[in-house]
């Protein structure tokens, strides 16, 4: 299986940190998984990774699911046309800090019916589903494992 994760860039942070860890730990256990960290901006990784990194627009021709991890990867992610599963995993509720809040721009994201909402935690889950009227699924903590359950559905 092939599993396509869009960030922002590879800089240290939590995410970007539980994400390399937990697909190094994936890719070293499974010979079937083939995962590809995309990128908008480049700097330098948190931590080495065992897996392909590239620019996100390598990612328009991506056929296996794809998993956005800010607003921003989200709408670009919507006009990719090859990937057949979009998930985005609202890591942040990024939202709340926008200094200029369109909300038809951000509709358009979180009420996509073709992306799949993921939450970090049922805080974040509660959040979306009052404002946004989607239900999001609960993955704590990148649990890859479970995100590639939902990719494969």
């Amino acid at each position: 299986m092939k599993l396509g994760i869009a960030v922002n860039d590879l800089g240290a942070s939590q995410l970007n940190f539980l994400l390399i860890q937990r697909a190094n730990e994936l890719v070293g256990s499974r010979r079937d998984l083939d995962i590809i960290l995309f990128y908008e901006n480049i700097v330098r990784p948190c931590l080495p990774m065992n897996f392909a990194v590239m620019q996100i627009a390598e990612c328009w021709g991506f056929d296996g699911p794809v998993v956005a991890t800010t607003f921003n990867t989200a709408e670009k992610l919507l006009r990719f046309p090859s990937s057949p599963r979009k998930l985005f995993y609202v890591w942040d509720l990024e939202w709340t800090r926008m200094r200029q809040k369109l909300f038809r721009s951000l509709l358009s994201v979180y009420g996509n019916p073709d992306l799949t909402l993921l939450a970090r935690c049922q805080d974040h889950a509660d959040a979306i589903r009052q404002c946004w009227n989607r239900e999001a699924l609960v993955v704590e903590d990148c649990d890859l494992d479970r995100i590639i359950e939902v990719a494969g559905k």
